[in-house]
């Protein structure tokens, strides 16, 4: 998924900065791609110049000026052009599940440690996840800014992590019977 459209849908539900814009990207990072703060900016320059967003400038008399952006009607019809298209699967390129065929391949000890690991980072994942309190408190809620089915987005990421874990704990059966 572009990061464009990441800025738009942000965008949509409410105005804010590029600061703001980077921080929701990666405190969330299980259901949005991680972004540099430099990356975030530059993208919003590009948007700007195709009129899909603007900004205002908020003057503060204890810190810097800042630029505040929202979109426009051309940046929501490109947005909502964009959500009509369905997206392209990737599950089915997994580049994880690339490595561990070659390292199978190679040494089946090191496949299963790798294994291990992998579950491991899922199951601390998973752990993540179930404590997601993200808003259930004010502080938490103006950077969602009213993403209602946030719970339906852990949620899914709940499942793939439990998914994982199962496949993580038959692949290591699978190779351990081949020692």
């Amino acid at each position: 998924m572009s990061l464009k459209f990441s800025i738009l849908g942000l965008l949509n539900f409410k105005d804010k900065t590029g600061y703001d814009i980077t921080k929701i990207l990666n405190s969330h990072d299980k259901i949005f791609k991680t972004a540099q703060a430099s990356q975030v900016y530059r993208d919003l320059n590009e948007l700007q110049e195709k009129g899909y967003v603007m900004h205002s400038v908020v003057n503060q008399s204890d810190r810097p000026d800042k630029k505040v952006f929202s979109i426009t009607d051309d940046g929501k019809k490109a947005f909502f052009a964009w959500l009509r298209k369905y997206p392209k699967n990737r599950t089915m390129n997994d580049p994880f599940v690339v490595y561990l065929f070659f390292k199978a391949s190679r040494n089946l000890e090191e496949a299963i440690e790798t294994l291990e690991k992998y579950k491991q980072e899922q199951l601390h994942n998973l752990e993540e996840l179930k404590n997601d309190k993200c808003g259930t408190n004010e502080d938490d809620n103006k950077f969602r800014d009213g993403l209602e089915f946030w719970k339906l987005c852990i949620l899914k990421s709940e499942y793939t992590c439990e998914a994982n874990i199962r496949w993580a704990d038959e692949a290591i059966k699978f190779l351990e019977s081949r020692l």
